[in-house]
């Protein structure tokens, strides 16, 4: 049992000190062209 809570407290620990700046942001969308090819067939 004190494996579970040492395991848990570690969990929280690791968890609640992550600074919010590590967390990824949104990525801008950007417009890109592309062709698929199949059979012979580009789209």
């Amino acid at each position: 049992m004190f494996r579970h809570l040492a395991a848990a407290l570690t969990a929280l620990a690791v968890v609640t000190a992550t600074p919010a700046e590590a967390t990824p942001g949104l990525v801008p969308a950007t417009d890109r062209e592309v062709a698929f090819t199949a059979d012979g067939t580009v789209v």
